[in-house]
């Protein structure tokens, strides 16, 4: 599973830039930079979780 997240201070950054420019409706270009930025933004990391079902199954 992939775990992905920003910090408190670039959430709100790319939120105040994305109400700031009504959503980029009107500009496909913005809203293109918009979302590289937040890529660049996002942290991610990947987790593999095991589970002992061996109770439930019998």
């Amino acid at each position: 599973m992939t775990v992905s997240a920003y910090t408190k201070d670039d959430f709100k950054f790319l939120k105040n830039d994305f109400e700031k420019n009504n959503g980029y409706i009107n500009d496909p270009d913005g809203f293109k930079r918009y979302q590289e930025l937040t890529q660049s933004m996002r942290i991610s990391y990947e987790v593999t979780g095991w589970f002992d079902i061996t109770r439930f199954f019998g």
